[in-house]
């Protein structure tokens, strides 16, 4: 178990032992040297610049944290291009990603990993519109865990612009939301919601749409649009989600503006007359 330090750029003969000695991330080619480095539940810190790769990216070290320097100084993706993010495999699990910016990436639990995996004070951006209606282009998916095994957001906000179509913004039944804030853009789409299994929890959350149309009215199962946010959660707000989302759940607040002071430009922060303020629950 060490610390290691992993950079944007540079000639790629670093060892990682020191921010000036970083290990150079070369499209995503440096981050298995900085893992062995690191070794089972070590930490891997990523200075501050923009991390593009391939169609694919495997983080995959044994319990290692994954972490940004700075707030949203590390930024992975690649605007424009959707990107796949995975996070550990079937022997190994464990990562915790924090403090990251991504950026059309989706974001991805793989089957069969039998610990808990943390995504924490992360941006997740979607500025390009996507049709969520398949398996590969859904937002967020954690499914087929071991039993009691999950993938956490926390303190996260997650922007989702949709294109035509509208199903599997999130996707499985191994996923926990705890006070994230949730922005889906709709665009022409409609029926949008979640699919794959009902949602472990979901708390201290805010969801906001921009329509009040589009978010799925459908029950089901499978690759069926369900909208029913509000059932699962618990000291959650709902605005312009449907009415479906106008009701259910426990201690959830419906269709009230959170008031962000500017979401439009990615401010999330709650303005002080908020209704949102204090209405959730430390436990």
């Amino acid at each position: 178990m060490a610390t290691v330090y992993i950079s944007p750029s540079g000639a790629g003969t670093g060892s990682g032992d020191s921010e000036a000695n970083a290990v150079n991330w070369n499209s995503g080619a440096g981050l298995a040297t900085a893992e062995t480095a690191a070794g089972a539940n070590g930490t891997i810190y990523f200075l501050s610049g923009n991390y593009g790769f391939g169609g694919t990216e495997i983080f995959d070290g044994d319990g290692i944290t994954y972490e940004s320097i700075e707030v949203n100084g590390a930024v992975l993706g690649d605007s424009g291009t959707l990107r796949e993010l995975s996070l550990g495999s079937g022997t190994n699990g464990g990562q915790t990603l924090r403090n990251f910016k991504f950026v059309d990436v989706r974001i991805e639990g793989q089957n069969g990993t039998t610990e808990n995996q943390l995504v924490e004070n992360c941006y997740i951006s979607a500025p390009t519109a996507r049709d969520y209606n398949t398996s590969t282009t859904n937002g967020l998916q954690a499914q087929s865990y071991a039993s009691g095994k999950y993938l956490t957001f926390s303190k996260c906000v997650i922007e989702i612009n949709v294109s035509t179509s509208g199903l599997r913004i999130l996707q499985g039944n191994a996923y926990k939301l705890n006070s994230c804030t949730i922005n889906i853009t709709t665009g022409s789409a409609t029926d949008i919601g979640w699919s794959y299994g009902d949602p472990a929890e979901i708390k201290n959350c805010i969801f906001v749409s921009d329509n009040d149309s589009a978010i799925s009215s459908t029950t089901g199962s499978g690759t069926t649009g369900r909208g029913d946010f509000a059932t699962y959660s618990t000291f959650s707000s709902f605005y312009q989600m449907g009415s479906t989302n106008d009701s259910g759940g426990t201690n959830n607040l419906y269709d009230t503006n959170p008031l962000f002071v500017n979401a439009s430009e990615g401010d999330y922060r709650l303005r002080p007359s908020s209704p949102c303020i204090n209405a959730g629950t430390a436990s």
